[in-house]
């Protein structure tokens, strides 16, 4: 199925022979998951090109007969968890048509165990940071950015999260560059004090201790 890209869309987009008549530098594209589609079929088998007007406000495409289409076919190729879903499913396809569930389960789990730990990170650095009433309104933003990022467009949302994390960086160089001088001070007493040859002397005394009650047995 082919969805429209973009926030504002044309309210019709011609199309002859499979291809959008409009292909200029700023021209509207329609596209499935992030990809732009540039031609367009009437079947499956992308044997018969469409020709007629896309309407991406009614969902539809009317041929020049004024047939309407609610699906239209296109050369646009899969990326991220649904390429990921096809391998397995056609990797695992003589043992059955479930693979693609793996990849499901998966991403449901990863998503219910990350936004869990996430949510307690911050819990714990809003508290740090401001103290205890800093911790509801953390949490209930935290819950509006869950709603908010599932219905944002997939390019966005990863677009968002990055620059969140790309922000994250900059704390963290400081508390670096400011800890240099005690993590260079905490370097030379571990070298100094040599602690692995001291660890590796009870780890002896530990063994010698089990063979010997062995022995005695």
């Amino acid at each position: 199925r082919v969805v429209r890209a973009g926030l504002t869309p044309p309210s019709e987009i011609v199309v002859q022979g499979g291809v959008p008549a409009a292909m200029g530098v700023g021209d509207v594209r329609l596209a499935w998951r992030n990809l732009a589609v540039d031609s367009f079929y009437t079947d499956a088998a992308q044997t018969q090109p469409f020709t007629g007007t896309i309407f991406p406000g009614r969902n539809v495409a009317v041929d020049l007969s004024g047939q309407e289409y609610p699906v239209l076919f296109g050369p646009a190729p899969l990326n991220g968890a649904p390429l990921t879903m096809l391998a397995f499913q056609r990797g695992l396809s003589p043992l059955g048509d479930w693979g693609h569930y793996i990849v499901l389960l998966s991403v449901i789990l990863f998503g219910i165990s990350t936004a869990i730990a996430w949510s307690y990170y911050g819990d714990r650095c809003a508290f740090y940071l401001f103290g205890e009433k800093a911790v509801l309104p953390y949490k209930m933003i935290f819950v509006i950015m869950h709603f908010v990022g599932a219905v944002l467009p997939l390019a966005v949302a990863w677009t968002l999260g990055d620059a969140a994390l790309g922000l994250v960086i900059l704390p963290n160089l400081i508390a670096l560059i400011i800890l240099t001088p005690k993590v260079v001070e905490l370097t030379r007493s571990y070298f100094e004090r040599k602690p692995w040859i001291e660890n590796a002397a009870v780890h002896r005394r530990v063994i010698d201790a089990k063979r010997a009650r062995k022995g005695g047995r």
